[in-house]
């Protein structure tokens, strides 16, 4: 069953989408126009403290209102949605789903329905099923929303999972079409949630400025508003990111900012998480002592807290790993089995890869065997995150251009009649513009024949002068090249000679294609020594690196251009493997260096527009 949903959201993402965008749009112009049941104002104040964040108690005190108690059916169905929305974001989901199930969903109305849908999917994301809470919003995000706060939350959820498979940018353009939402609504608070995640992105491709941006941003705000839930879940965020970057004085530092936020020693899921970066900052110290303690602590602690078991494999992989490299290879394996037991057969598959590539390595000395069928295992389960981290779920909107194009022909359809009056005149004034560009064409067609006929001889005779040019040239480069003239050449322009050969070979052979192309394999094609050949290209003003990713883009750009290319429509993973990348974080960067544009907006560029000139995009 599991298998039959991953399948349907990547078949069917790129075809909904398409429709799902114009969709999205209309509600936004027309939801003030809907129609509905106003709920008791009790009710309507509950939900406006769920959507300013972190009120979850506050809304459940709200609910218990006396008043609320004799209400008719729908309302008090709704009554018990709210209860399940405040519980799974106050880290009982499970109690949440069990509210849900009981709801009769026969008693609601159009607005009660969309309420229900929406909590069940926030739910069901809550208790890490992905598939299933996507499956749900799919369907929400073509319809016309009852609450633009709501719309919101449900992009922001359709964010995260698409973030969890990998699909970064998408998942960035729904959190910005979430915080504009938000932003409408005067939620300043949601929008910096928003930022919070957006950090979190932009770690994960490396972009470790902009996500401090968005994290020094997010962090003015809840300060402002005191909201030091929020403020220990951005440290954590914060925490990463500088470990990311090596700066691991500034991760401790976050460290003891979330360590001081209120409640962190009463609520055993913050205890755990901040232990589990504790004992990495430790590890990348070389403090081996602290950071095993630091992930011991995890393992101590009670199993009462809500996603216990992922900060558990977490920590007992950390172990595994650490002892590995000290040599314990028996407390590794204990570590890494324990991990593998936790997870069960929860579909954890990057923790299971991890878990079982740790087994493998404590056992490459004593039985090289097992190490081989453990890492088989662990090859196993990467390849199956793979198979849903490459496929992307969703097609969502790819770029502002299409964004702009549905709002264009909404307004077309709104002046149909106006272009129809319109549309007459310009026929008229068209067919008398051409029945005079006509004449005037058949009275100069000689004079314009004769005239290109001269230009085509000219044109024939400067390409033959260009053509004895070019063997001049040619020759004047193997004079150079003669060995009784190559001692009077300076280094300089022997580097320069040696320069235009190396991009003559790179051409000639495709061979930037090549994912393993090092600087010692080119040296050795081109017959020379590698630091004569990194001095040439230095000279140039640009490294090796830098050379061979700039013919690997202008290859991209050339398969974006030519429809009849085999690798046209291939996504765009597939086709930087084609090219030769081999991380996506280095494609994405290099094409962005060169063209201004990330990969996916330089191609829609090119299908609705014109191709730009992205040299001067770059610059």
């Amino acid at each position: 069953m599991k298998q039959n949903v991953h399948y349907w959201i990547k078949t069917t993402g790129s075809s909904f989408f398409s429709f799902c965008v114009i969709c999205m749009m209309v509600p936004v112009i027309s939801c003030k126009n809907l129609s509905y049941q106003a709920y008791p104002p009790e009710l309507e104040h509950a939900i406006d403290l769920f959507f300013l964040e972190n009120k979850t108690d506050d809304v459940l005190n709200c609910l218990e209102s006396d008043i609320l108690r004799s209400q008719p059916e729908n309302i008090l169905q709704v009554i018990q949605i709210f209860k399940a929305a405040a519980l799974s974001e106050s880290n009982r989901a499970d109690s949440a789903a069990i509210i849900i199930q009981q709801v009769n969903t026969d008693k609601l109305e159009k607005r009660d329905q969309y309420y229900y849908n929406s909590i069940q999917a926030l739910t069901l994301f809550r208790l890490n099923k992905y598939p299933q809470s996507f499956e749900i919003i799919a369907g929400l995000l073509a319809l016309e929303p009852f609450d633009i706060r709501c719309l919101a939350l449900n992009e922001r959820i359709t964010a995260r999972i698409l973030s969890y498979y990998e699909s970064y940018e998408d998942a960035i353009r729904l959190l910005l079409f979430s915080s504009k939402r938000y932003r409408e609504k005067g939620l300043e608070k949601s929008v910096s949630v928003n930022s919070k995640f957006l950090a979190n992105i932009y770690t994960h491709l490396g972009s470790f400025e902009e996500a401090m941006l968005e994290i020094n941003e997010a962090e003015k705000t809840f300060v402002a508003y005191k909201d030091h839930e929020e403020l220990y879940y951005l440290y954590l965020v914060a925490i990463n990111t500088t470990i990311q970057m090596k700066e691991l004085d500034k991760a401790q530092r976050y460290a003891k900012l979330a360590m001081e936020t209120d409640n962190f020693m009463s609520d055993n899921q913050k205890k755990a998480s901040i232990y589990n970066y504790l004992g990495s900052i430790a590890n990348l110290n070389g403090d081996h002592h602290r950071a095993i303690a630091m992930f011991r602590n995890v393992l101590e602690i009670d199993d009462d807290y809500f996603g216990s078991e992922r900060r558990k494999v977490t920590a007992c992989i950390s172990l595994a790993s650490i002892y590995n490299s000290l040599n314990n290879r028996e407390k590794a394996k204990e570590y890494a089995s324990y991990a593998i037991k936790i997870i069960g057969d929860n579909e954890y598959n990057h923790s299971k890869f991890e878990a079982y590539r740790q087994l493998s390595d404590s056992f490459t000395t004593r039985d090289p065997l097992s190490s081989f069928i453990y890492l088989d295992s662990a090859q196993y389960y990467l390849e199956k995150h793979h198979q849903l981290s490459t496929a992307s779920m969703v097609d969502f909107v790819k770029t502002d251009y299409q964004l702009n194009e549905a709002t264009r022909k909404i307004d077309q359809i709104m002046e149909a009649t106006k272009r129809q009056k319109i549309s007459l005149l310009f026929g008229i004034i068209t067919l008398i513009f051409l029945t005079v560009i006509y004449l005037i064409v058949s009275v100069f067609r000689k004079r314009i024949y004769h005239t290109s006929m001269e230009l085509v001889r000219k044109n024939i005779t400067q390409l033959n002068r260009e053509k004895k040019i070019s063997e001049v040239i040619n020759q004047h480069k193997e004079l150079i090249r003669n060995e009784a003239i190559s001692p009077y050449l300076s280094n300089d322009q022997k580097a320069t000679l040696l320069y235009l050969d190396f991009k003559e070979w790179l051409k000639e052979n495709k061979a930037y294609l090549d994912p393993d192309l090092n600087l010692n394999y080119a040296a050795r094609e081109m017959a020379t020594n590698r630091s004569y050949l990194s001095a040439a290209i230095n000279q140039q003003g640009m490294k090796f690196t830098e050379l061979i990713n700039k013919y690997r883009i202008e290859e991209v750009i050339r398969i974006f251009e030519d429809s009849l290319d085999p690798r046209f429509h291939k996504n765009l993973d597939e086709i930087a493997l084609e090219v030769g990348f081999q991380a996506k974080s280095t494609f994405y960067d290099s094409f962005r260096k060169e063209t201004g544009m990330t990969p996916s907006q330089f191609r829609e560029y090119i299908r609705f527009e014109k191709r730009p000139d992205y040299k001067s995009l770059a610059n």
